[in-house]
C-alpha cells in the first residue's frame, strides 16, 4: 500500500528555474528556521502538509517538526526527496499493490499518485476526498 506517495519528487519535476528555486527556497527555509523559537518557518510546512487543520492541531505539529529532527537534517532530508525518482522501478513490482492519494494533496501533487498507480503493473488508484497529505481524524478519508 502505498498512500500520498510519489514517482517524480518536486526538482525531478522542475520545468522552469522558477521551479527549481522553489525548491531550494523549501531547503534553505528549513535550513535557517527549522530550529528557531519563532515556528512561522515551520508554519509553511504544516500548512502544505494539513492545510486543513485546526490552530492546535498545526501548533503541535509546529513543534512536533522541531523537537524531530534538527534545522540541518530537515534541509538535508528536503534536498535529498527533491531528487526522487521510481518511474523505472514502478514498472518492475510485481506485488498487489494499492496506490491512495488525497485529491488536494499538494505534497505531493494529486497527479503524482496517478501517475505512480499507473506504472506499476495491475495496481489499484483509490483517490481520497481530502486536501491534507497528513489526514485529519473525522476526515472521510
Amino acid at each position: 500500500m502505498l498512500y500520498g506517495a510519489s514517482a517524480q519528487s518536486r526538482l525531478v519535476r522542475a520545468v522552469t528555474e522558477q521551479d527549481r528555486d522553489r525548491h531550494r527556497l523549501q531547503v534553505d527555509l528549513a535550513r535557517l528556521g527549522w530550529g528557531s523559537d519563532d515556528p512561522a518557518i515551520r508554519q509553511v510546512f504544516t500548512s502544505q502538509f494539513m492545510p486543513g487543520g485546526s490552530k492546535e492541531l498545526w501548533q503541535a505539529f509546529n513543534e512536533l517538526q522541531r523537537a524531530s529532527t534538527s534545522a540541518e537534517n530537515a534541509a538535508r532530508v528536503l534536498d535529498a526527496c527533491g531528487s526522487i525518482d521510481v518511474m523505472d522501478q514502478a514498472r518492475r513490482v510485481r506485488a498487489r499493490t494499492l496506490v491512495m492519494h488525497a485529491r488536494g494533496d499538494q505534497r505531493p501533487p494529486f497527479e503524482q499518485g496517478r501517475l505512480l498507480a499507473s506504472l506499476i503493473p495491475d495496481s489499484r488508484f483509490v483517490s481520497l476526498d481530502s486536501d491534507n497529505h497528513i489526514l485529519l481524524d473525522g476526515e472521510a478519508a
